[in-house]
Order: structure tokens, then C-alpha cells, then sequence
């Protein structure tokens, strides 16, 4: 009988036989795969060899019109600044410099609108970008700044300020849901008094096109600031001579030439007048006009108007085309700086009676609407320009013929007194 030994010793056989062939090509699998293995990692180091001696392509086509386009915005801006500049050199009325402003802005952001300095109020003055609604609300809003905290402290300040929202200010409700958004207000100063608030909603590339907006800001309170002093030049130049100028026309006109000689050589030669710039920018108190800048002294130039304002028609009638001058370059000069203060004293009393002067030429009763403001830009008038101007030529009537009127004298009806230069 075999033994146990012998019978594990046939089982093992046994099963050895019948796994071997099983084994075999199980074996035979693994060396296929070994071999496939291999193959695969040889290519794969060959791939990978490729990719190391493959050239990639420069970056610097793609840096080059990237920074290209970069560098051509920043010139077109720059050459849109300059031209606005430039632009600016031929405006002489804040009206104008102040639509200017406006329309530049209007590149650089959506939305922009001018508060103008009245006293101790704002008053809305024009507007680029919002709806037609918003748009006439804003041009004759006219509150306390005291009302809104927001645009008193941008006004008190010497750089613009950022406004996360402008709906939480109650005094702005009539701007609607277009007060919600980021917007910028740049303050507009002239002989260091405040002027205007420039508000513009804030554009998506904040380094660029707010830079933009600032720097047209900037230009035209320069610009502002230049028309102002030459004013202030011309009155210091004429307003020491005007008592004697004065006296010896109206000798003239009455025959009392010798009476006249004979008081003014008893009389002390008049003090010199110094100029009043420096009396602008020590002068704390609020100004409305730019005319009022170049006449601080004027008691009635500190005075609020009441007219309500509305959105400027900028196109004002073209001068009439006087004949060529024969007078001597002096008093050319002197008779070119008069049409520029009555042009000056007559576009400001539009700017902020705009309404009163469309309703005005209606009704043809514009002198009589506007008689507070006439007068008192009429007196600011014969007290700045020389007599012997002022004798010759009325170039205030002429500007308020010319720009209220639209060049038709009926418009300003019975009550106006005229020209005061006989014909």
C-alpha cells in the first residue's frame, strides 16, 4: 500500500502537468508584455526626444501688438488731449469752455454732468450720456450745498475723490437709478475760488481714462483761469485813466473844455490803481460768474442770481462783421478788450437763465425778465471799460442784441433802453 509521502508525491506531479501548459503561456504573456513595455517606453523617449529639439515660436510678435496696441491708445489719447487743448485756446467764455469740457469728458466715460457754483448752492448746469429725463431734471435742479456732504467735501478738495454711489445723497433723487455706480468728481477752481464739480461715472480702466478726465478737468481751469486774468490785466490797465478820460469827453461834449483843464490841474492826480488779482484770491467769499472774478471789487458781482437754468444751446449767433479798423493799434486794443468783457458779461447772463431766456425771446419781454441781471453786468461794463470806448461804441447792447436777442432787438421788448452810443 503506498505510503502518504507517495501519494502527495503523484498528486503534485499530477497537477505540475496539468498548470503547465497554462504556465507556459501565461509566461509566454508576461514576456510579450515585457517586450511591449519596453517598446512603449523606447517610444515614448523618442517622443519625448522630438519634443526637446522642437522649436517653439518667439513670444515677441505677441508682446510687440499687445504693447502695440497698448502704446497706440495711449498716443490717441494724448493726441485728443493736446487737441482739446487746443481747442480750449479758442474759447473766451466759461459757456464755452465749460461745454467743452463736456464733450471731451464724453470720450472717457458714459455718463458726465457740471454742477456750477452759485453761492452757497449747486446748480445743475449740463449733462453727456443720461437719459432725456434725467437730463432736463439735472439742468434745472438747483439745492443747498449744504444738502449734499458728497459734493461740498469733492468741492473743498484739491484732487478728485471717488463715490462708491451717489443714490444715498437725498439732494441727487432726481438722477434715479443712474446714480448708482462708482463716479468720480473732479472740483473746478479759478483763482483758487471754486467754480464747478465735474461728475463723471467712473470708466472700467480706472489708471487710464480717470487720468484722462482729470487732466481735461485741469486744462480748462487753466484756460478758465487765463480768460479770467486777462480781464483782470485789461481793467488794471484802464481803470486808473477813466476819471480823466471820462472828464475830458463829457468837456468835450458840452463845450467846458477850459473849466474842465482848469479843475483838473487843481485837482491831485489821481492814485494808482493796483491790480485786483491778488484782492480775487484773498477774497474768501463764493463767486458765481468768471465775469465776477474780474470784477471782485464790484460789490454787485458777490450777489446770487435766481435765474433757473437749463441745458445751454452753445451755438450762439456769429458777431457782426464790423468794417476794417483805421484807429490806431492803442485803441484797437482797447476797443478789442471791450467786446471781450461785454461778450464775457452777456454769455454768462445766458448761462444761468437759459429757461428765462427761451421763454423771453417768445414772449419778446427779455429785458424785462432779465433786467436785474442786465443792469448790474451793464454797470460792471461802463465802470471797466475806458470812456473813450464807451462814447464811440456800445458793445454791451451789441452782445445783448447779439446773444439774447439772436440778433433781433424786438426780442428784448418795450422796457429796454437801448444803446446808449447815439447812431
Amino acid at each position: 500500500m503506498p505510503s502518504v509521502q507517495d501519494c502527495a508525491e503523484r498528486l503534485r506531479e499530477q497537477a505540475y502537468r496539468t498548470l503547465l501548459p497554462q504556465v507556459r503561456e501565461i509566461g509566454n504573456e508576461l514576456q510579450k508584455l515585457s517586450s511591449s513595455l519596453t517598446d512603449g517606453v523606447k517610444l515614448l523617449e523618442q517622443k519625448l526626444d522630438a519634443l526637446n529639439h522642437v522649436e517653439l515660436p518667439t513670444t515677441e510678435p505677441v508682446l510687440t501688438e499687445l504693447l502695440g496696441g497698448i502704446i497706440r491708445q495711449k498716443k490717441l489719447e494724448a493726441s485728443e488731449l493736446l487737441a482739446f487743448a487746443r481747442r480750449l485756446k479758442t474759447k473766451e467764455t466759461q459757456e464755452e469752455l465749460l461745454a467743452s469740457l463736456l464733450d471731451a469728458v464724453q470720450k472717457y466715460t458714459s455718463r458726465a454732468a457740471l454742477f456750477a457754483v452759485r453761492g452757497d448752492r449747486f446748480a445743475g448746469w449740463s449733462s453727456r450720456g443720461f437719459s432725456d429725463e434725467v437730463a432736463h431734471n439735472l439742468s434745472s435742479c438747483v439745492f443747498s450745498r449744504e444738502d449734499c456732504e458728497l459734493f461740498e467735501t469733492a468741492l473743498k478738495g484739491e484732487s478728485p475723490i471717488a463715490a462708491a454711489d451717489l443714490s444715498t445723497q437725498e439732494a441727487l433723487t432726481f438722477l434715479g437709478e443712474e446714480a448708482r455706480g462708482e463716479y468720480t468728481l473732479v472740483p473746478l477752481h479759478v483763482l483758487q475760488r471754486p467754480v464747478a464739480l465735474l461728475v463723471a461715472a467712473t470708466p472700467g480702466d480706472e489708471g487710464s481714462e480717470s487720468d484722462a478726465i482729470s487732466l481735461a478737468a485741469e486744462f480748462t481751469t487753466l484756460r478758465l483761469e487765463n480768460v479770467a486774468l486777462k480781464v483782470l490785466r485789461h481793467l488794471s490797465e484802464t481803470v486808473p485813466e477813466r476819471k480823466e478820460v471820462k472828464a475830458s469827453a463829457a468837456a468835450v461834449q458840452s463845450g467846458e473844455l477850459r473849466q474842465a483843464a482848469a479843475a483838473q490841474v487843481s485837482q491831485p492826480a489821481p492814485a494808482p490803481v493796483q491790480p485786483v488779482i491778488e484782492d480775487a484770491i484773498r477774497t474768501p467769499a463764493p463767486v458765481e460768474t468768471l465775469a465776477a472774478l474780474a470784477a471782485i471789487e464790484t460789490p454787485a458781482a458777490a450777489e446770487d442770481g435766481h435765474g433757473e437754468t437749463a441745458e445751454p444751446s452753445i451755438q450762439t449767433p456769429p458777431p457782426v462783421k464790423q468794417k476794417e479798423s483805421t484807429r490806431p493799434p492803442e485803441e484797437e486794443k482797447l476797443h478789442s478788450e471791450a467786446k471781450r468783457f461785454a461778450r464775457l458779461l452777456v454769455s454768462e447772463i445766458k448761462l444761468y437763465n437759459e429757461n428765462q431766456v427761451a421763454e423771453g425771446r417768445r414772449n419778446r419781454d427779455l429785458y424785462s425778465r432779465l433786467k436785474r441781471d442786465v443792469d448790474r453786468s451793464r454797470e460792471m461794463y461802463e465802470k471797466r471799460v475806458s470812456p473813450s470806448v464807451s462814447c464811440q461804441m456800445d458793445y454791451f447792447h451789441e452782445e445783448i442784441i447779439r446773444i439774447l436777442g439772436d440778433n433781433d432787438p424786438s426780442t428784448l421788448g418795450s422796457e429796454y433802453p437801448g444803446s446808449r452810443v447815439e447812431s
